[in-house]
């Protein structure tokens, strides 16, 4: 296990910010500007847990963003350390990269990242190493899911590396290692999505003081069309709009 001053401050297409404490002012500040990758999954439609709707209106104010903790988040990152030294011990062919901090893309400063580590291999290639826990492996039955695997693929896609690692561990005694390869394809794809929702955040903050926020209530009611001008907003709410009906979700105010 090495530490993070072993490592380059830019590091393929990102570069090191800092280290925050997790839910510290400063990180929450940060986060506030950009998209980290726990949340594509919620923007593209693929977050079992919360809708993109529900999202939507807390970066927007609507709803409040604090998050209590749980009995499960509690564990996950309890755990992050055992289950990455069993990942460290199974894989000795690779440096292993821990606490590495939050990292930024260089070309999109929205793109803001938080690996749990970083590895390297003897050839000198480097690559994301994602932590996660579960209670059952049903999901992941053909893999990494899909709420987990944009994560993992906005990470990939911020450094510009072409392979990850994600060790979950099931049931607090069933480890498993998952290999993913970068996808070029879906990492476009959910970018362009993370765009339009960040250009609908900025549209919608900018009217809230000439009381337009209105039309996003109405927007989010399903009862009358759309009628805000920018064409990357339209089609990011009528996206979003699209997944809360299928879900049957309905942001809470």
């Amino acid at each position: 296990m090495t530490s993070l001053e072993t490592l380059p401050q830019v590091l393929g297409n990102a570069e090191f910010i800092a280290r925050f404490d997790n839910n510290s002012p400063e990180w929450l500040e940060l986060r506030s500007r950009g998209i980290g990758g726990s949340e594509v999954s919620t923007i593209v439609g693929l977050n079992k847990w919360e809708s993109a709707v529900t999202m939507f209106y807390k970066r927007t104010g609507k709803i409040a963003t604090e998050r209590p903790d749980s009995e499960p988040m509690y564990w996950g990152r309890a755990l992050e350390a055992p289950i990455m030294n069993r990942f460290i011990e199974d894989n000795p062919q690779l440096k292993v990269y821990t606490d590495v901090g939050t990292w930024v893309n260089r070309e999109r400063s929205y793109q803001i990242v938080n690996p749990d580590g970083i590895f390297e291999t003897e050839d000198g290639e480097f690559g994301i190493v994602e932590i996660k826990t579960a209670r059952y492996p049903d999901d992941w039955a053909n893999g990494v899911p899909d709420y987990y695997r944009t994560q993992v693929q906005f990470y990939m896609n911020a450094f510009g590396f072409q392979h990850a690692y994600v060790a979950v561990l099931f049931s607090g005694s069933d480890y498993r290692c998952y290999e993913l390869a970068a996808d070029s394809f879906q990492q476009s794809v959910d970018l362009e999505r993370v765009e339009e929702f960040l250009a609908a955040v900025k549209e919608i903050r900018s009217q809230i003081g000439m009381g337009q926020i209105q039309l996003l209530r109405r927007s989010v009611s399903c009862t009358q069309p759309l009628r805000i001008t920018r064409l990357r907003l339209v089609r990011f709410m009528r996206n979003t709009l699209r997944l809360a009906e299928t879900s049957q979700l309905t942001p809470r105010t």
